[in-house]
Parts: structure tokens; C-alpha cells; sequence
């Protein structure tokens, strides 16, 4: 640490802080994962505070994941490295919470307009990113192929198509390769589906999201991002105009192509350019 932080002020502004201070240190690499803080008696004296102060600071830094305490010998304040499944949850959680209206709304539909649309838009632009990514790097997506082959069986319940659903879009984060990308695709996905209501899905709606994401399947598959984008670009349109209208908002013309048939709903095998030997 280069140097002490100002003493002034209240107890709880100094320990937010040093708080701040210790973060900065640990976040700029000063300090890495494993590493374990000066003591509270070293850490008190640099800053000049009581232990109660420092420990309101340690305690901030713990709730943020950023240290854990370890009792007994050779215990102490250590750095963590989160895992990515772990930021996601909590970040999640967070945007979930964020989400949620101020006041109860009257009407249910509006409600779940007011804190979904928000998470649909930003959920279909980080699947933008992910597949797009998916396609360039020419990604296995066996896992999205395996979810796409459970949702062309509409004998499943409403609830194991939705579950598919949530599982098909996480893989597709993974298969980005990104692991930012992968961690707030993830986040962004829990908080949207941790909150769905356990909606009626009709056989038309199954398919035409199915087609979705075949389409979205077909582009990654054939490594053309651009065909990705048109896929998730319909999504949201679909998506959107449900929303919509399960809230009873007048929607306009709709640009909703035709329903699939089932024979187009199989992704074809992806074709191989001949290297000339054969």
C-alpha cells in the first residue's frame, strides 16, 4: 500500500474508505488471489483506526466477495478469486432485485412488461455477442443441439420446455469462449427466468421459438455470424410482441414469418468445403 488514506470524518465514512482503498490494492494486482492482508494490529496502524473501524472495512470487502477470513494459525483476511458460476448467481440476484418495481403495479401484464422488457433486450444483445462469438471460433454447440432436440418434442411439459430453454441459452453463453461474456450472459439469463411466471406455452409458441433457435443453431454451425444475428433479431421481435400482448398493448403489423414446418425444424449437417483431395 503506498500510502495512509485520510483520517478524517466518522467512523463509517473512514471504514468505507479504507474499504475502497483495500479494494483498489487488491483489484490494481497489489495484492493477488491468495494472498493474505497485513494483520488487523499492522492494518490499524497504517491507517491509524480502531479495530472496530477496520474490521466495518474488512467486513465490506467480504460481502463483496473479495476477502475471506480463516481462523486458527496462520489465519488472517485472504484474497478469493471468484468463479465465474459464482459472480454470475450474485450478479444475477442483484439485477433481479434491480428489477423489481418500486411499487406493486395493478395490473399483473404491466408489471411483468416493466421489469422484463428491459431484461429481454438485454439478454438477446449478450446473446448477440455470445453467438456471434460461437460462430466466429467455430464452437462445438452439442449441448444447444442436445436442448434444441428435447424442445422439438412438444409431449414435454410447459415447465421442461422453459428449463430447456434456460439451459440452451447458458450453453450458448459458454460456447462463446468469452468468459466475461459468458459470466454476464449467464447473470443477465438467471435474473430474466428466476422471475417467469409459470406461463401457458401452446404448441404454436413451442415451435416457433424451436424455429428460433434452430435458425440460431444453423448459423453457428455454419460459422455465419450475420445469420445469428437475423435469428436473434426474430427472437426479440417475437418475444417482444408477446410481451406485448399477454399485457393486452395493441401491437401493429407484425413482420411473424410463416410457422415452420417440422421437417425444416431438423438442423441439417453442417457441409465441409472439399480440400481437394477427394
Amino acid at each position: 500500500m503506498s500510502s495512509k488514506i485520510p483520517t478524517a470524518g466518522q467512523r463509517g465514512d473512514r471504514a468505507s474508505t479504507i474499504a475502497d482503498f483495500l479494494q483498489s490494492n487488491i483489484l490494481s494486482g497489489h495484492y493477488r488471489a491468495g494472498d493474505r492482508l497485513p494483520s488487523e494490529a499492522d492494518l490499524c496502524a497504517h491507517f491509524g483506526v480502531s479495530r472496530p473501524t477496520l474490521r466495518e472495512a474488512l467486513g465490506r470487502l467480504s460481502a463483496n466477495g473479495l476477502i475471506v477470513s480463516r481462523r486458527g494459525a496462520g489465519g488472517g483476511a485472504f484474497i478469493t478469486r471468484p468463479q465465474p458460476e459464482d459472480c454470475a448467481a450474485r450478479i444475477g440476484a442483484l439485477v433481479a432485485l434491480a428489477c423489481i418495481p418500486d411499487a406493486p403495479a395493478e395490473d399483473d401484464g404491466e408489471a411483468e412488461v416493466a421489469w422484463r422488457a428491459p431484461l429481454l433486450a438485454a439478454r438477446i444483445q449478450l446473446q448477440m455477442g455470445c453467438a456471434r462469438l460461437a460462430a466466429l471460433i467455430g464452437a462445438d454447440i452439442g449441448d444447444v443441439r442436445a436442448e434444441i432436440d428435447r424442445q422439438s418434442d412438444f409431449s414435454i411439459d410447459d415447465s421442461s420446455f422453459r428449463a430447456s430453454c434456460l439451459r440452451m441459452y447458458l450453453a450458448l453463453c459458454a460456447a462463446s469462449g468469452n468468459p466475461v461474456m459468458t459470466m454476464l450472459g449467464e447473470a443477465v439469463i438467471e435474473a430474466e427466468f428466476r422471475r417467469l411466471t409459470a406461463e401457458r406455452i401452446d404448441t404454436r409458441t413451442r415451435a416457433r421459438l424451436l424455429s428460433f433457435h434452430v435458425r440460431l443453431a444453423n448459423g453457428i454451425a455454419g460459422q455465419r455470424p450475420e445469420d445469428t444475428d437475423a435469428a436473434l433479431n426474430a427472437l426479440w421481435e417475437y418475444e417482444f410482441n408477446r410481451l406485448g400482448q399477454r399485457d393486452g398493448v395493441e401491437q401493429g403489423q407484425n413482420s411473424f414469418e410463416r410457422p415452420p414446418r417440422m421437417r425444416d425444424l431438423r438442423i441439417p449437417p453442417v457441409q465441409h468445403l472439399n480440400n481437394g483431395n477427394g
